[in-house]
């Protein structure tokens, strides 16, 4: 993992297998190099895609990000949704696993939905459904009950998402919930009590800028 800025080009060893996939931040010049769009640090998904993870307010939708979006209209054929962007987006009537035009979801206006971005860009509307790349389940779907947070960094949503994170592990060891994190800055969060709600909202919220040892004599003292 490396700090990278606009304008710098990858190394011959970090984007080798980049031309055929890249993710957020990077993009790939005709015949030459991988350049780096956008500051932050240098990261590899365990599908071997370079992406540049840096902490903003303003979400741009890539495609492959976990999202939380909420229905704002709907429609014969599906439903338009916000994902925190400047553009809505649309997601299918049938772009849900195991549904067809007689069972498909009945989705009202500010229901929420965790879902996967097939399509988007910062000029292109975005499209999700509520499926993994292999059209199953993959966790993906309505989001009932809860509570959402909105307006965090995307940085923040990042570290959420990564393998043994320190706030999760913390607190899945004490208290029982469920959590859906997207990448464009919103967790939604639901428990049987309010009071556990809003301790797991606590915890994410004000360790965010804390660093490892801070965060587990913080969350100590909050559990």
């Amino acid at each position: 993992m490396s700090v990278v800025l606009p304008g710098a080009a990858l190394e011959a060893t970090q984007s080798k297998s980049a031309p055929r996939k890249l993710g957020p931040g990077l993009r790939a010049l005709p015949d030459g190099p991988v350049i780096v769009v956008k500051a932050g640090k240098l990261h590899t998904t365990n599908n071997g895609v370079p992406f540049v993870a840096s902490s903003q307010k303003r979400y741009v939708p890539a495609s492959q990000d976990s999202v939380i979006a909420q229905v704002t209209a709907r429609f014969a054929e599906g439903y338009r949704v916000d994902l925190g962007g400047a553009l809505t987006g649309s997601l299918g009537a049938l772009a849900f696993f195991n549904v067809n035009r007689k069972n498909k979801p009945n989705l009202v206006v500010g229901s929420l939905v965790y879902a996967r971005v097939v399509t988007g860009g910062s000029v292109m509307e975005p499209e999700i459904e509520c499926m993994n790349a292999e059209g199953k389940a993959g966790g993906f779907g309505e989001l009932k009950g809860g509570y959402l947070m909105k307006g965090l960094s995307t940085g923040l949503c990042r570290r959420l998402l990564a393998p043994n994170n320190v706030v999760l592990e913390m607190l899945g060891a004490q208290l029982s919930f469920e959590l859906a994190v997207g990448l464009n800055g919103r967790v939604w969060v639901n428990a049987e009590d309010t009071k556990t709600i809003l301790l797991v909202r606590d915890c994410i919220l004000q360790t965010e800028t804390m660093v490892e040892h801070e965060t587990r004599s913080h969350i100590r003292a909050l559990l």
